[in-house]
């Protein structure tokens, strides 16, 4: 395949970390029926949260939030990461105890109920821990599962989360290294889950066995790992079969988190071309470039030079647009003209959109992909894995802040606009979320701050908090007006009816029972009213608040009837 970019785009590394967005019920008073799932699906407390101190042990896994984060972004995320003491004397029995104790709204050690993390057991011989291989077209490309992570936020949201890897493509008979469209197709096919109310068909083979397939999504994602589709009801989310209501209703795609790493660019005539920006009609850069070494100078070189100084997109940012948008290669400028970027639109994606610290990688971070690309081995990307070890804790901090104010958004509405408890509720679960999540200070490295920004910029995060904040407050405000119209309206009905019955009736009894009565059948009277006010309230008052809000709404209704 020829590629109409300067270089070869075989990938010497890459990686790719699909997020799906969740909701659960896995909470203190679930845990005793939740435990045996999550140990029939193979779930484990992962290791960053395990009772040995972290600093004595060594991870399997390369995994530094604490690098990264300030200690209270750290803290509302991960809680206390490790123990010191957890009932039980063999390990399976302090790992129960501390995934139970941090469930605990009232536990010793941990004041409120935190955040869980889990992970696949990485040591049984199970459908995904194989080389697994989708077919696409004429391409066999075989990649592999490194580790998947279930988060569980106390709020009842949750994201799963696996990387993959693709190791080689194969063409007939032909082996060869990935390119990237071979990365930006199997992008494309895999992060398709068909939503709540769809079903993804994306088919994927034992690379060992050809003969054996199964349907990504549905058998092994949503089967296997979280218990869905299961007869025997055994969904480690503990809210049923129902799709609809556990994943979210507003996509048919998971987040993706992509990253690739490019053979190095040369100095010289090679760098030249690369950084040459788009246009059209292209213009020769090899004989621009001789002129240049030679300083010389064209209309052509000027017309470079110029829309470099204005930001006009290069061939690198291309490639990277089409990692981040799993476009075909070259598809977006050197294609067909019906799948071709204008240039103006892609200037602006860049400028607000993209992340350009070091000369040698650069990222984007739109709105379903954040993705970052390499041209150098000496980048610390993926050699050091730092976008593993660091930036995915961070697209997990700020993704789950975008997927629980979408849940709020679905919360608000109120057809009836009469449930004053339900927006109460929803307020103040609203603000206990801004307080533990929305703040300035995510990270106080110079690299974080940069991706973080671009992140919630991308995912945007900060509109969609203002949107949700002024809707909330907006519903809450008019149904308390609402619900106290028609409280003063009810009340002074009853005011009305009921005042000559306390001279006649209630006066008199009261008046005499009191002269009868001693001292200790006063205060047993007393006590007995009481606790019969304290049993209304605990027990009566839950129960008969939905009526009394839909009265509160006829009267106020009524009223506004007939009023002049």
């Amino acid at each position: 395949m020829t590629t109409p970019y300067p270089d070869s785009t075989e990938l010497k590394d890459n990686f790719s970390i699909f997020h799906l967005a969740l909701r659960h019920q896995v909470t203190y008073q679930t845990f005793k029926a939740c435990y045996p799932r999550l140990e029939q699906h193979n779930w484990q407390l992962h290791e960053y949260l395990e009772t040995d101190p972290y600093p004595k042990r060594q991870l399997q896994r390369t995994f530094l939030p604490k690098a990264i984060f300030t200690p209270y972004a750290h803290e509302s995320l991960f809680g206390q990461t490790w123990l010191d003491r957890v009932p039980g004397n063999s390990f399976a029995q302090q790992h129960k105890a501390v995934l139970k104790e941090r469930l605990n709204p009232n536990g010793k050690i941990f004041p409120y109920p935190e955040n869980l993390l889990l992970t696949q057991k990485q040591d049984l011989e199970t459908w995904w821990t194989n080389p697994l291989q989708l077919n696409f077209r004429d391409k066999i490309l075989v990649f592999t599962i490194e580790w998947v992570d279930l988060w569980l936020f106390a709020d009842n949201t949750g994201i799963l989360a696996f990387k993959t890897k693709l190791k080689q493509v194969q063409r007939a008979d032909q082996v060869s290294t990935p390119r990237l469209d071979d990365l930006n197709i199997f992008n494309r096919r895999l992060r398709y889950t068909g939503g709540p109310l769809g079903a993804s068909q994306v088919m994927v083979r034992n690379a060992n066995n050809p003969t054996q397939t199964i349907r990504f999504w549905e058998e092994l994602a949503y089967s296997q790992w979280l218990g869905l589709n299961n007869q025997n009801n055994q969904n480690v989310l503990m809210l049923g079969q129902n799709k609809e209501k556990i994943l979210d209703r507003y996509t048919r795609y998971s987040k993706l988190f992509t990253v690739a790493q490019m053979a190095n660019i040369q100095s010289g005539e090679s760098e030249f071309i690369w950084n040459r920006p788009i246009t059209d009609p292209d213009f020769t850069a090899k004989a621009d470039y001789t002129q240049f070494t030679n300083g010389q100078g064209s209309p052509q070189l000027h017309a470079y030079q110029h829309l470099m100084l204005n930001g006009y997109p290069n061939m690198r940012d291309m490639l990277l647009l089409e990692l981040a948008t799993t476009s075909g290669e070259g598809q977006s400028w050197h294609g067909e003209r019906k799948w071709q970027y204008d240039t103006h639109y892609v200037k602006r994606l860049l400028t607000n959109n993209s992340i350009k610290i070091w000369s040698y990688w650069n990222a984007l971070a739109l709105r379903d992909i954040c993705a970052f690309i390499s041209y150098d081995d000496n980048m610390p990307l993926l050699r050091k894995k730092q976008v593993e070890s660091l930036y995915y804790p961070l697209y997990i901090f700020v993704y789950h802040q975008r997927f629980r104010l979408d849940c709020f958004s679905q919360e608000v509405i109120d057809y009836n606009l009469g449930d004053c408890v339900k927006s109460r509720n929803l307020l103040e679960n609203f603000h206990a979320f801004h307080n533990q999540y929305c703040f300035n200070e995510v990270t106080v490295d110079f690299q974080g701050i940069e991706i973080t920004e671009k992140m919630r910029q991308g995912l945007e995060v900060d509109n969609k908090y203002k949107v949700v904040d002024q809707e909330i407050k907006t519903i809450s405000g008019f149904i308390d007006r609402k619900m106290q119209a028609g409280r003063q309206v009810l009340i002074a009905f009853l005011i009305l009816a009921f005042y000559p019955f306390q001279y006649f009736g209630l006066g008199k009894v009261f008046h005499s029972l009191v002269e009868k009565s001693q001292i200790w059948q006063i205060v047993g009277l007393n006590v007995a009213f009481f606790l019969l006010i304290i049993w209304l309230f605990w027990w009566v008052v839950p129960r008969r608040l939905g009526f009394l809000c839909r009265l509160f709404a006829r009267v106020y209704h009524r009223h506004q009837d007939n009023s002049p």
